[in-house]
């Protein structure tokens, strides 16, 4: 299927090759004229758009409910029914981690006057003349307004101004926990693509060299990444819709219920789906599966510490 009015040159303007029908059959470029209708884009639009629609939405449905088995299909020659693996795991991580440094920055922002005194009284603070002084900048101004009589004596005024500094100090904790946030969260995709040759590499180590390529292992390592991050993304819209139409205590509980089972199915889904892939006897693949997850913890925990106080050192 295709849309645009054929060349008549029968020479490839990309290749040169000659081109014996639709399709170069040395580049793959199809022979149409370059300058086409209006309608011949919308319908060369849709035409794209509804082909990798079909192969996205049939990926995910391999990817999300049938472990293992998208990595088969895939390195089995079926590849034109599914998103390509890079492309499916950079695609899965760009919406993960927008929606994660979405969520810092909504979470770090309150610009009502509400949302700013009450991050404000969390602090330290004097109450003088039923006022609340959080600053030693303030305490300066309202100071020389008191009565002779009111006033602090020098020691009393240095003292209060360093408990109002100390107080500060102390409120600025949240905001630094927010800006780490905000350094190591955008980090994370960085992380992951490094550790992704890792984990393909312990497979690598963990099966048989003559059977497997380290390429399969790094195909079989995109679609576990990529289910991992897509659960992830899943889970949080999934926990936002609940808390838009829910109160907060059934919320959290149904929310609670989701965690959970995530956490078991992504259990599951690793053990299962190499299983599924490497074919080995079950109680061999239960103990392979096992001893993977704790190096692959170990290891990442490493590479996850480093990248936290790389963070730590920029805020």
């Amino acid at each position: 299927m295709g849309h645009g009015r054929l060349r008549e040159d029968k020479t490839c303007e990309n290749c040169g090759y000659i081109v014996d029908k639709s399709y170069c059959s040395q580049c793959g470029q199809k022979n149409v004229e370059t300058r086409q209708t209006f309608g011949a884009l919308v319908a060369h639009f849709i035409e794209d758009f509804t082909h990798y629609d079909g192969a996205f939405w049939k990926t995910i449905k391999y990817l999300l409910f049938y472990p293992g088995r998208l990595t088969k299909e895939y390195l089995s020659g079926k590849r034109q029914k599914f998103v390509p693996p890079v492309k499916l795991y950079i695609f899965i991580s760009f919406v993960t981690f927008f929606i994660a440094v979405s969520s810092v920055d909504d979470e770090g922002s309150d610009p009502s006057p509400e949302g700013t005194k009450a991050n404000t009284e969390e602090r330290y603070y004097l109450p003088i003349n039923n006022k609340k002084i959080y600053t030693p900048q303030q305490l300066d101004s309202i100071h020389k307004t008191l009565p002779e009589d009111e006033k602090f004596n020098a020691f009393e005024l240095w003292f209060e101004k360093k408990q109002l500094e100390k107080g500060r100090q102390l409120g600025e904790i949240d905001s630094s926990k927010k800006g780490f946030a905000k350094e190591f969260i955008p980090m994370l995709p960085k992380v992951l693509f490094i550790y992704l040759p890792i984990f393909a590499f312990w497979l690598w180590v963990f099966h048989g060299k003559t059977r497997w390529y380290y390429f399969d292992h790094g195909i079989f390592t995109l679609h576990i990444f990529s289910f991992y991050l897509l659960l992830l993304t899943l889970l949080k819209i999934t926990a936002t819709t609940i808390d838009f139409i829910l109160n907060s205590e059934i919320s959290d509980i149904i929310n609670g219920i989701l965690y959970i089972a995530a956490f078991f199915y992504s259990i599951y889904y690793l053990f299962k789906s190499r299983y599924n892939f490497y074919k080995e006897k079950i109680g061999m693949s239960l103990l392979k599966s096992f001893l993977l997850l704790l190096i692959n913890i170990f290891c990442f925990f490493i590479l996850f510490v480093i990248a936290a106080m790389y963070a730590s050192y920029k805020i």
